[in-house]
């Protein structure tokens, strides 16, 4: 059982018009990560519970769109670079 992100959010059309071809590979990789691991039971348990978080941004729009911006600079400045990883651990 999983989410769909909406893919034709404002927010995430922000970030679209920013990104290469090869970049939008990596937003979609993204995205489906975070629809596959998102935590729907533990959301369905804090709505039953009537848990709410209530520090909702009153300027959501331009929140948004300051994010997307940090987001499409981000990508673009190391998006096209290779992810190196440790193979050693704890200083061996």
């Amino acid at each position: 059982f999983a989410y769909e992100i909406n893919r034709d959010s404002q927010f995430l059309n922000l970030i679209k018009q920013k990104l290469s071809d090869d970049d939008m590979d990596y937003l979609e990789m993204f995205i489906e990560e975070v629809e596959r691991n998102l935590p729907v039971q533990q959301i369905y348990i804090d709505r039953a519970n009537n848990q709410y978080i209530e520090n909702e941004v009153d300027d959501r729009e331009s929140d948004l769109k300051q994010k997307a911006i940090i987001m499409a600079q981000t990508a673009l400045q190391y998006g096209s670079k290779p992810i190196h990883t440790n193979t050693t651990c704890c200083g061996s």
